[in-house]
């Protein structure tokens, strides 16, 4: 055989195994369904509502992230995330955030 005729036969096997997987998968999701439906399971039953995406179990093992910068009031920010209200309005009359970093000694 020629290689653009099995490109040809590979094109088509690959049209083939795709309706075979929607027309399965239409007939798995109906009898999930029914199943669901006839036993009333719910997402827990099914071990679905307990589980937490992974960067959010990473995220809240690292825990709180350092002071890096105290406000006029006692205020903290660890310079993630957006800036908070106080460090914005320093900006805007002309105030650097260098004023609110707290040193390693004093941390």
């Amino acid at each position: 055989m020629k290689y653009n005729e099995l490109l040809k036969q590979r094109d088509e096997l690959d049209a083939q195994i795709s309706e075979a997987k929607r027309a399965e998968s239409v007939e798995a999701i109906d009898t999930v369904r029914r199943l669901i439906a006839d036993y009333a399971l719910t997402a827990k039953d099914c071990g679905f509502s307990d589980a937490k995406p992974k960067a959010m179990v990473t995220q809240s093992k690292r825990g709180p992230a350092p002071v890096k910068y105290r406000g006029p009031n006692g205020e903290t920010w660890s310079g993630r995330g957006r800036a908070p209200g106080w460090i914005r309005a320093a900006e805007q009359i002309g105030g650097s955030r260098k004023t609110f970093m707290v040193t390693q000694e004093a941390a």
